[in-house]
């Protein structure tokens, strides 16, 4: 007997695929900044912060506000993971919502 196959979402792939492709210019934005920038580095990355909000925002919270540099980096980085899952699941939502209430052809 045939499985049947689990329906795998176009328009999450796309628009997953295009927050992760945000995030790859964001970073290599902020890595040529870094580079040239020695003045106030955290601002530099800025693009990177905007796409890891809310979480980001935990960076000026005091036990992690004095935290390590490679702790604040992870941080963004989870941020940016937790994004990515939230971004596909509510596109599937929207998709099953979309294809349940679409208009049906009259034939």
């Amino acid at each position: 007997m045939k499985r049947a196959r689990a329906h795998r979402s176009s328009w999450s792939r796309v628009f997953v695929s295009g927050y992760l492709t945000l995030v790859v210019l964001a970073t290599g934005v902020a890595a040529c900044r870094l580079s040239s920038s020695t003045e106030m580095p955290g601002l530099a990355a800025i693009e990177v912060l905007l796409l890891a909000l809310p979480w980001s925002l935990m960076l000026g919270r005091p036990p992690i506000a004095q935290a390590d540099l490679v702790i604040a980096g992870g941080l963004v980085v989870l941020g940016l993971a937790i994004n990515a899952g939230l971004v596909h699941w509510a596109v599937r939502v929207l998709e099953q919502l979309w294809r349940r209430y679409r208009p049906r052809d009259a034939a």
